[in-house]
């Protein structure tokens, strides 16, 4: 659960290196992460069966963060935590009301679906509050794309 915090983050520096064509910069860092996940990984998994791939795997996470991060400050300038708040806050909300209502109301299939789907909407509501205007721009955009 921990390595979700940053896969997300981590794999779009390093897809974005790949856009940019900084081929050389992105085969090398790819290579040093396989090192990595195999020297971490394996004496892991010694240690602790499959949980130890896992671990394996977030160790390699919170090192090619900082890595990726730093590369593609030499093409853009990037705020992580200006583009990820928004999402971020109305997730963590939303997740608390959910499981409050997961409390009061889950009794059957039909109320947890109810609750997963209440806690969309609030979600939603959130990051409305939050980026409203950029939130409905890039629906546009996607909407324009779909058509």
């Amino acid at each position: 659960s921990v390595g979700i915090l940053v896969v997300g983050i981590a794999n779009t520096f390093m897809n974005a290196l790949w856009a940019c064509r900084q081929l050389k910069i992105a085969t090398k860092l790819m290579v040093l992460y396989a090192i990595l996940n195999w020297a971490t990984s394996v004496p892991l998994v010694y240690l602790f069966g499959f949980n130890g791939a896992m671990i394996g795997s977030v160790i390699v996470l919170f090192i090619s963060l900082p890595l990726n991060t730093y590369y593609i400050k030499q093409i853009t300038d990037v705020s992580i935590i200006k583009n990820i708040w928004p999402s971020f806050v109305a997730g963590l909300l939303a997740g608390m009301v959910t499981y409050g209502m997961s409390l009061v109301l889950i009794n059957s299939l039909i109320s947890l679906l109810v609750v997963l789907f209440l806690g969309g909407v609030v979600y939603l509501l959130l990051l409305y509050i939050f980026e409203g205007k950029k939130l409905i721009n890039e629906l546009k955009w996607i909407w324009g794309k779909v058509k």
